[in-house]
């Protein structure tokens, strides 16, 4: 009987729609998988038993960061320690590279064989953290093929792996036969409440103006997580041809 034991460990939304897949993926070639760290909902379906809240790490810009810290170390520092404690046959990071990289580091010390799952843009900016990545993970796995060349430079050792949903877009759809469809001008997805907070403002605005293009003169907002929805709760007033989904 062939076991699995993970650690993972995603941070956004984002993170938990690929994590939840590489998760089922996982289960379809062990007998068992145990799964234990930080992940949301779709993950915690596929078995994940989840130490903290995922929101709790879901921070964006400068301030959010800072006010956070205390919090932000605590969880990292707790992780350790319960991995070092318990030692998974795997760690996976999910995104969240400036919460990840940190703790893959830190575990690669202690013998922990790590991964990282989304790559962080170092090939548009910010090149010097693949340094870094190179001491923190055995292996990157990357969503699009030209992301690996950088590694391969430095000698981390990376494989391309393609964006999981993909498999969910039909290489034949007809994208304006959709875009009629659904009514849709335009799309601002976001994973971070905050970001919903401080853009809402305008947003709708901007797709006011957008459905005076469109054949319909409606547009659709599309927002996750579900607690982003009430942020647009007084925005979505100046453009009553807003229709909001998850």
């Amino acid at each position: 009987m062939s076991r699995l034991h993970i650690g993972v460990v995603a941070g956004e939304a984002s993170g938990d729609i690929l994590g939840a897949r590489v998760l089922a993926a996982l289960r379809e070639r062990f007998d068992e998988v145990v799964v234990e760290g930080i992940g949301g909902p779709l993950m915690q379906e596929q078995g994940l038993a989840s130490l903290y809240p995922m929101e709790r790490l879901s921070v964006m810009g400068f301030i959010d960061p800072l006010k956070r810290l205390p919090e932000l170390l605590r969880i990292r520092r707790r992780l350790r320690q319960h991995f070092c404690q318990r030692p998974p046959d795997l760690f996976l990071g999910i995104d969240a590279p400036d919460f990840n990289l940190r703790l893959e580091m830190l575990l690669r010390r202690s013998g922990i064989p790590t991964a990282h799952l989304v790559s962080p843009s170092v090939w548009a900016w910010r090149r010097g953290r693949v340094r870094k990545i190179r001491r923190a993970v055995d292996l990157m796995l990357c969503l699009f093929p030209f992301e690996t060349n950088i590694y391969r430079q430095h000698g981390v050792p990376v494989r391309y792996i393609g964006h999981p949903l993909a498999d969910e877009i039909s290489p034949d759809m007809d994208s304006d036969a959709v875009r009629r469809q659904l009514e849709l001008a335009a799309c601002w997805p976001c994973c971070r409440a905050a970001v919903n907070r401080k853009c809402g403002c305008w947003r709708p605005c901007s797709c006011k103006q957008l459905a005076c293009c469109t054949m319909t003169g409606h547009s659709s907002v599309l927002l996750s997580p579900r607690r982003a929805k009430s942020a647009w709760g007084n925005s979505r007033a100046c453009c009553r041809s807003i229709r909001t989904s998850l």
